[in-house]
């Protein structure tokens, strides 16, 4: 996973710098935190999912119909599935 200074701010994080999330530890924990955020935003796998990666405006005003058709939630959900 990796997060966005614009994202780990949002997240309560104002002082973090793109330094500090290169560390693995420290972005996996944020990005954690963020996509829990976005799972209660959007109330759903795919969603959160989706909105992590085009941004949570950009899904609560364009959402997408059908998820298996996007490449980035296609390939997230069949990781998730080979675990």
């Amino acid at each position: 996973m990796q997060i966005s200074l614009d994202a780990a701010r949002h997240m309560g994080y104002k002082h973090i710098t793109r330094k500090q999330l290169l560390n693995p530890e420290t972005n996996i924990v944020i990005a954690v935190k963020y996509l829990e955020y976005l799972l209660n935003r959007t109330g759903g796998l795919y969603q959160a999912l989706d909105a992590y990666n085009r941004g949570l405006k950009n899904v609560m005003e364009h959402p997408i119909k059908d998820y298996r058709r996007s490449k980035y939630v296609s390939k997230i959900i069949k990781i998730l599935e080979a675990q």
